[in-house]
C-alpha cells in the first residue's frame, strides 16, 4: 500500500505542476477506501467510481 501511495502523491504533484488534478477511477466496491487512502494522506486528487 505504501507503494501506491506514493505514486500517488508523485502523481498528483506532477499535475499541479501542470495546474491540473489528479483524477483516480475505482470501482463501487473500492471507492471508500480509495477516498479514505487520499484523505488519510493528504493526495490532491478526485476518486470517481466506475
Amino acid at each position: 500500500m505504501k507503494k501506491l501511495v506514493i505514486k500517488w502523491k508523485v502523481l498528483s504533484f506532477m499535475a499541479g505542476m501542470k495546474r491540473g488534478k489528479l483524477h483516480l477511477l475505482a470501482p463501487k466496491g473500492h471507492k471508500a477506501f480509495t477516498q479514505r487512502l487520499v484523505k488519510q494522506h493528504n493526495i490532491n486528487a478526485m476518486v470517481h467510481s466506475i
